[in-house]
C-alpha cells in the first residue's frame, strides 16, 4: 500500500475477479455472443451519457470495416477461431451501455473440455475456486494527467489488496506430474541419442577394418557415411559456453519450479505486506527498482507539480500533428486524384461523341456487365472470367502504383474516420473479460477514461467525389 488512500468514486479502480456458471450457453447468449462456441475475449468500451443511435452505430461500422481490412486474415489463422463481432450492448454487472468488441473460438477450446482431454477428472473452477483482486488509486487518470497542479510524492495515494483460493493438494500434484513429464522426457532424448551414438560405435569399429581393406585410401568421411547405422551427428549451431549458458538457464527454472511446488506444498495460507511512504521511496530507493526504470522516468516526475501533465501534454501534441499531417497528405492525394479523374472524363466524353451508335452499345453493355459482376461479389456469388473481364493492373506499372496509393489512401482515411467516431461514441475501457465455458476472469474498471484523456480528433473532411459516386 501507497500511503493510506481509501477508495474513491472519482479516483481509478480496477477489480479482478472470477466466477463460474453451470451454464455457459446462457451465460454466452445473455453477453449477446454467438451460439457454438467455448471461449471468448470481450472488451466493453462505455458509451458517452445521451449519445444518439447513429453516432454509435457509425463507430460500430468503423470499426468493422478496420477490424475487416487489418486484422481479419490474422484473426482467421488462428487455431480454433469461430468469429470476430462489433456491437452495442448492456454490459451485464451494472446495465451500462457498452461498445463491445469480442473475439470468439470454438468450443473445444474450453478450458475444462481441455482438462478433459488431458485426463484431468476435475474442471477449473475446482481448482482455482475464488479470486479477488482490487487496485485503487486516490486520483483518477484525467487528474493525474492533466492537472498542472497535481504532485505524485505529496497527493498521490494507492492501495491494493488479493485474495485467491485454490485447491493446494491438487495443484501440487498436477504441477508435480506436468514437471516430471518435462523432465522425463529431456531424460529420455538424452538417453536415446547416446545409444544412438554407441550404436553407431558399434557398427564403425565392426565395418572400419573391411571398408579399409575393400577401399584402400578412403577417407574418414566417406567410411561415416557407408556405416549401417544412419547416424550422423548434429551439426553444431552454438558454442561450448553457450551450450553451458543453455543448460544452466534450464537448470535454474527447474530449481524454480521445484521450489514454488514445495512452497505451494507446505503452505496453506500466506499474507505478504509492502509499505512505502511515497512513489520516490517506491521508485528509486531501491537500486534494483532504478534498474528497471526507463531513462525518462526521473525523480523530477514524482516531485515537481505538473510533471506528469507536461510530459502527457508533449504526448497529445505529437498525436495530434501526426494526425494532421495525415490528413494533409491525404486531402492532397485525393485532389489530384479528382483532378486526374475529370481530365479521363472529360477526354471520355470526348472519345464517345465521336463513336458510332454501335460502338456506343457495346461499351454500355460492357459497362453493364462489369456494374452486374461486382454486385454478385458483394452478395458472395462467384462469378465467369467472362463476365468479369478485369484489367491487370500489373502489367501497367504507373497503373498499377496509382492504384496501391488509392488503396494506401483509402486505408488512412477510413482508420482517421474510426478514430473521430469512436472518439466521439465512448469515453473509457469499462471491462475485459475472458471466459472459458462457464468459467470466467472479469477485469472491471473505474476512471479508465482513455479517450477522455486522448487529444479531440479534427472533423473529417467529406471524402472527394469519385469516392462518392
Amino acid at each position: 500500500e501507497v500511503s493510506t488512500a481509501e477508495p474513491s468514486d472519482e479516483g481509478f479502480a480496477a477489480n479482478l475477479s472470477f466466477s463460474y456458471t453451470d451454464n455457459p450457453g446462457k451465460s454466452f447468449a445473455a453477453m449477446g455472443l454467438s451460439v457454438g462456441i467455448g471461449s471468448c475475449v470481450v472488451m466493453d468500451f462505455l458509451i458517452r451519457s445521451e449519445l444518439p443511435e447513429e453516432v454509435a452505430a457509425k463507430a460500430v461500422s468503423g470499426l468493422e470495416k478496420v477490424i475487416a481490412e487489418h486484422f481479419d486474415a490474422e484473426l482467421q489463422r488462428l487455431q480454433n477461431f469461430h468469429s470476430w463481432r462489433v456491437f452495442v450492448w448492456e454490459n451485464e454487472v451494472d446495465q451500462l451501455p457498452v461498445l463491445r468488441l469480442a473475439v470468439m473460438l470454438k468450443p473445444e477450446t474450453s478450458i475444462d473440455f481441455v482438462l478433459k482431454q488431458l485426463g484431468v477428472a476435475l474442471r477449473f473452477h475446482e481448482m482455482l475456486v475464488d479470486l479477488n483482486c482490487e487496485l485503487h488509486f486516490s486520483h483518477s487518470l484525467t487528474e493525474m494527467l492533466e492537472s498542472k497542479k497535481f504532485t505524485l510524492d505529496e497527493k498521490f495515494g494507492s492501495g491494493l489488496s488479493a485474495s485467491i483460493v485454490v485447491a493446494r493438494k491438487i495443484l501440487v500434484r498436477l504441477a508435480e506430474e506436468l514437471q516430471y513429464c518435462v523432465e522425463e522426457k529431456a531424460a529420455g532424448a538424452n538417453v536415446e541419442f547416446e545409444e544412438r551414438k554407441e550404436s553407431y560405435g558399434w557398427a564403425h569399429a565392426r565395418t572400419k577394418d573391411a571398408l579399409e581393406g575393400k577401399f584402400k585410401g578412403a577417407a574418414s568421411a566417406d567410411i561415416q557415411e557407408m556405416t549401417i547405422t544412419g547416424y550422423k551427428e548434429e551439426p553444431r549451431t552454438e558454442t561450448d559456453a553457450q551450450f553451458a549458458a543453455k543448460e544452466a538457464s534450464a537448470a535454474g527454472w527447474r530449481r524454480f519450479v521445484w521450489r514454488s511446488v514445495n512452497l505451494l506444498r507446505g503452505g496453506k495460507a500466506s499474507t505478504m505486506e509492502l509499505s512505502f511512504r511515497s512513489v520516490g521511496e517506491l521508485l528509486f530507493q531501491s537500486a534494483l527498482a532504478r534498474s528497471l526504470l526507463p531513462s525518462w522516468v526521473t525523480p523530477d516526475i514524482v516531485e515537481q507539480p505538473g510533471a506528469l501533465a507536461t510530459i502527457w501534454k508533449r504526448m497529445t501534441e505529437s498525436i495530434t500533428k501526426h494526425v494532421n499531417e495525415h490528413w494533409a497528405t491525404i486531402l492532397a492525394f485525393e485532389d489530384i486524384e479528382q483532378h486526374a479523374r475529370d481530365d479521363e472524363e472529360r477526354r471520355r466524353l470526348e472519345r464517345e461523341a465521336k463513336m458510332s451508335n454501335k460502338e456506343r452499345k457495346r461499351l454500355a453493355f460492357l459497362e453493364e456487365k462489369r456494374q452486374l459482376a461486382e454486385k454478385l461479389r458483394k452478395l458472395g456469388i462467384e462469378t465467369t472470367d467472362d463476365l468479369e473481364e478485369e484489367e491487370d493492373l500489373t502489367q501497367k506499372p504507373a497503373e498499377y502504383a496509382r492504384h496501391l496509393k488509392e488503396k494506401q489512401m483509402g486505408s488512412e482515411r477510413l482508420l482517421l474516420e474510426t478514430y473521430e467516431a469512436t472518439w466521439d461514441a465512448v469515453c473509457a475501457l469499462h471491462s475485459v473479460q475472458v471466459v472459458s465455458g462457464g468459467n470466467k476472469v472479469l477485469l472491471a474498471l473505474q476512471g479508465c477514461d482513455i479517450f477522455e484523456l486522448l487529444p479531440q480528433p479534427m472533423k473529417s473532411p467529406p471524402p472527394p467525389r469519385y469516392q462518392q459516386a
